[in-house]
């Protein structure tokens, strides 16, 4: 028995599975979403001045509350 399942893994069917799944992924939906690289930098730029505002907010909030603490 064990011979048998060590000569199936042997005769490669693993490779003949691997090539359907390429197959499968390798084809394009017609209901798939079509990001551009431009949209892709667009939205990396947003969300970092994004994030990068907030900081700025955050730090002048900061600074004002330390001010506050130290002049009571």
């Amino acid at each position: 028995m064990v011979e048998m399942a060590s000569k199936k893994k042997s005769e490669g069917s693993g490779i003949q599975q691997a090539a359907g799944l390429i197959r499968y992924f390798d084809e394009e939906s017609e209901h798939a979403w079509k990001i551009t690289p431009m949209q892709v930098y667009s939205a990396c730029i947003i969300v970092g001045v994004f994030f990068y505002l907030v900081n700025q907010v955050c730090k002048r909030n900061l600074e004002s509350v330390l001010i506050l603490i130290t002049t009571v």
